[in-house]
This record gives structure tokens, sequence and C-alpha cells, in this order.
């Protein structure tokens, strides 16, 4: 079995702190203190263009 990995930012709807473990899937999330300068959480985005 993996070790879990975890992520630590800001939740953009609801202004909160978060640190979230995953591995294939999300195992838990969890509010945090208040802390300056996280990154904002958010999903990826991918360009599925093609040109040519």
């Amino acid at each position: 079995m993996t070790q879990p990995k975890t992520i630590v930012g800001k939740d953009p709807h609801r202004g909160i702190n978060l640190e979230i473990a995953y591995d294939t899937t999300i195992l838990s999330m969890r509010e945090i203190d208040p802390d300056q300068g996280l990154p904002v959480i958010a999903p990826g985005f991918i360009d599925g263009q093609v040109n040519g």
C-alpha cells in the first residue's frame, strides 16, 4: 500500500484553508488554520486542441 499524498491550499469558493489527503481518490479533507500565501486549490485545465 502506498503512502497517501497531501496538498494544502485555499478553497476559493469558501475562503478557507484546507489540507487534502489523496491517493487515487480523495481520502480526507480538513480545515487548517489561516495562513497567508497558500496557493488556490482549483481543477487543472487541459487543452485538447490539435492543429494540423
